[in-house]
């Protein structure tokens, strides 16, 4: 009667870390028996041992006993073990959250400052995919020596894609609204004779002064309406993100030309205009707020009407000549 072996057969593991396509591990089947007989080098298997997968999470081959191999003349146990298993995990990207900020002077009513930027440098992030559950706004009325805070957190902020594990780390955006100017004391009751002055040839600058974007069709965060901000005078401000709009290209702030994120020295009221680029024609046409269309109506009845005047003169002078 030929001797007994009990052989466990297990497979290897490996962890990766996904990268956007499939990843192929080859792993192997190894056997194991307590027995001073058993000899290592004479087991074999004859199935696959390859296992692939692109997406997180355990890809497996397990083992069969039907493949199993052993040279020598021994009646077997064979112990299907572990698989042969490939761990794919979710790659890491940090998001950096800003919260946009700004310093304004008490006028009275409620003032406010909106919206974030964002920003990753790493592989696999896209814009599209990140998520926000609350609101992007600081407001107040009251001048105050503390900021008014936009209250932006990480545990707000999600990331859609399964395949990433996005970290987000958070700047605060804040509003800080200052005391109107002491207007000084009042007039004199009793003032000396004195000539009338002359005009101021500077006269004072107001308090502050109001930035409009004209969103010119276009949404920012879901909303048609006008972004209104106010600023001290002389602030140097950063031009708002672009709106979106669909169908159309946004290229640039209106007033003058103006990118997102260029700086502007404010010294008076002003409103900027989104000019946009419509997606389903390519002749470089912008959908500008002063539409060219009457321009080149008007061009074309003056062309007509030289047209027709040089066809007058030169029936004229056929008439003169014969």
């Amino acid at each position: 009667m030929p001797k007994k072996l009990t052989i466990t057969v297990d497979g290897n593991a490996d962890t990766r870390v996904y990268n956007g396509v499939e990843q192929r591990f080859y792993g192997t089947f190894t056997a194991a028996c307590s027995e001073p007989e058993f000899d290592v080098n004479k087991f074999h298997y004859l199935g696959s041992t390859t296992v692939s997968g692109k997406d997180t999470g355990d890809y497996e081959v397990n083992p069969k006993e039907a493949m199993c191999i052993y040279d020598e003349e021994y009646a077997i146990t064979w112990i299907m073990g572990n698989p042969i298993k490939l761990t794919i995990t979710p790659a890491e990207i940090t998001i950096h959250v800003t919260g946009h900020t700004n310093t304004v002077t008490y006028n009275g009513s409620e003032q406010r400052v909106e919206g974030y930027d964002l920003i990753c440098e790493e592989g696999f992030y896209e814009r599209a995919l990140v998520s926000f559950t609350g609101e992007a706004v600081a407001k107040g009325t009251a001048a105050s020596e503390e900021k008014y805070m936009m209250g932006l957190a990480e545990s707000l902020f999600g990331y859609s894609d399964t395949n990433v594990k996005a970290a987000f780390v958070i700047e605060d955006g804040w509003l800080k609204i200052d005391p109107a100017p002491d207007p000084g004391p009042g007039p004199d009751p009793s003032p000396d004779p004195s000539p009338e002055p002359g005009p101021d040839p500077d006269p004072p600058h107001p308090a502050a002064w109001t930035i409009i974007y004209n969103l010119n069709g276009g949404t920012y965060n879901g909303s048609f309406d006008e972004i209104i901000e106010t600023y001290p005078d002389g602030a140097v401000i950063s031009i708002h993100e672009a709106p979106s709009r669909e169908g159309y290209t946004f290229l640039y702030w209106m007033g003058s030309e103006y990118q997102p994120g260029d700086r502007y020295t404010v010294t008076e009221n002003h409103t900027f205009t989104a000019v946009w680029q419509n997606n389903r024609n390519h002749r470089g046409d912008s959908d500008l707020p002063d539409t060219r269309d009457n321009f080149r109506a008007d061009r074309w009845i003056l062309m007509m009407g030289i047209s027709t005047l040089m066809s007058l003169i030169s029936l004229r002078m056929l008439r003169l000549y014969r």
